[in-house]
Order: C-alpha cells, then sequence, then structure tokens
C-alpha cells in the first residue's frame, strides 16, 4: 500500500507591493480569507488575491501567523538590533527600530516624528545608560532566536487587540507601533517621549489608526 500525506485545503491572501506577490497571511476556512481579502482591499493601496493551496495537515495559524509579511520583518529587524547590541532578550526600543527599518505607514508615522533607525538607536543608546539592559556575549550557535522581553510581549499582545479592535484579521508594522503606544511604558516608548515637547502621552493613538484606515 503506498504512503499518503494528510493533506487538506488551505486559502492564502497574497499582496503584489510591485516586487511579484507575496504571502500575506493564511487561513483554514475560504470564508475567513475572504473577509480578509476585502479589509486588505479597503485598507490597502495594493492588488490582493486568495490563493487556494494544499498543506500538510499539522498546518495550523496561530497569533504569529496572523502576522503580514512586513510585520515579521519587523521581527526579523528587531532580533538582529538587539542581537548586534548584545542584549538578551528583544526589547520594545528594538520594535521600534525594527518599525522603522520597515516599509509602509507605520514608518512614515515614526518618520514624522523625527524618529529614524539611526536616530532610534543612538536615542536607545543614550537612555540604555540610564537604566541598562541585560547583556550576554555574543551567540556562537547559527540562527539562535533571542526571547521577547516581558514588556515587548505586552507590546505584541495588544498589537493583536489593536487588530481586534479594528476589525482586521492581519497583524501589521501598524498594530504594533499603536501596542507602543498604548503599553506607553518600556524604552521603546521613552524613545518617543523624549521627542522635545512631544511626550509619549501627546502622540494620540487616533493618530497612527487614522493612517491604518485611510
Amino acid at each position: 500500500m503506498s504512503y499518503q500525506r494528510r493533506t487538506r485545503d488551505v486559502w492564502e491572501v497574497e499582496v503584489n507591493y510591485g516586487q511579484g506577490w507575496e504571502y500575506e497571511i493564511g487561513f483554514d476556512t475560504a470564508r475567513e480569507a475572504l473577509e480578509s481579502l476585502v479589509e486588505y482591499a479597503d485598507n490597502c493601496p495594493f492588488p490582493s488575491r486568495i490563493v487556494k493551496k494544499r498543506a500538510r495537515e499539522s498546518r495550523r495559524f496561530p497569533m504569529f501567523e496572523r502576522f503580514t509579511e512586513r510585520a515579521r520583518a519587523v521581527v526579523v529587524h528587531a532580533q538582529t538590533e538587539a542581537k548586534e547590541v548584545g542584549y538578551s532578550g528583544i526589547g520594545t526600543a528594538d520594535l521600534l527600530a525594527g518599525i522603522a527599518l520597515a516599509t509602509g505607514d507605520a514608518s512614515d508615522v515614526l518618520a514624522g516624528f523625527g524618529l529614524t533607525p539611526a536616530s532610534i538607536r543612538v536615542s536607545s543608546a543614550h537612555l540604555d545608560g540610564e537604566s541598562p539592559r541585560h547583556k550576554v556575549a555574543p551567540t556562537d550557535t547559527p540562527g539562535a532566536q533571542l526571547p521577547f522581553s516581558p514588556r515587548a510581549k505586552s507590546v505584541l499582545e495588544m498589537a493583536a487587540k489593536e487588530a481586534e479592535a479594528l476589525d482586521h484579521r492581519y497583524i501589521a508594522p501598524e498594530h504594533i507601533l499603536l501596542g507602543i503606544l498604548a503599553v506607553g511604558q518600556g524604552l521603546g516608548a521613552r524613545i518617543i517621549d523624549k521627542r522635545p515637547g512631544r511626550p509619549v502621552e501627546a502622540v494620540p493613538l487616533k493618530t497612527v489608526r487614522f493612517a491604518l484606515l485611510r
């Protein structure tokens, strides 16, 4: 008797940002994918589509599978930022730098605040001197992943809540920025807070929400 791998149907939303179709988010049902496609059509200026595929039975879509490619890029950038300075985990400042390095509305909002990847790194190093984060020796393990700090976890959890509040089935860099602002604590929020004359309390969440909904 021949071996048959157990597979099932999945529906994936893809977006074309001008460089070809890219996977954004996957679903177990066509209805969920269609609802997400409608959201993309309403909120994203780029073409989007649904692609039906066969996947291994074990494949599922937990919270991080809701992250768009740009949101995943934020996490990758944050991982790199933390490793380059020898931190033991990914903090909120690393997430903020990751957002600035990603493309899209969130990085544009930060640029409007006068925050660039370079300025965030400078501010992070300066403010970190006031309450230094724990550092470790560089790891020799290729591809070793750093854990999220407790506050960074809170930011990501808040990002998911912000996405739900906006009725978005996906989590984008804009939601992560909303999470940093909503939590309002941590090095990432302090970097925003230290802008001359513009404390974090003066940065209304509706400013970023408008960028998501325009």
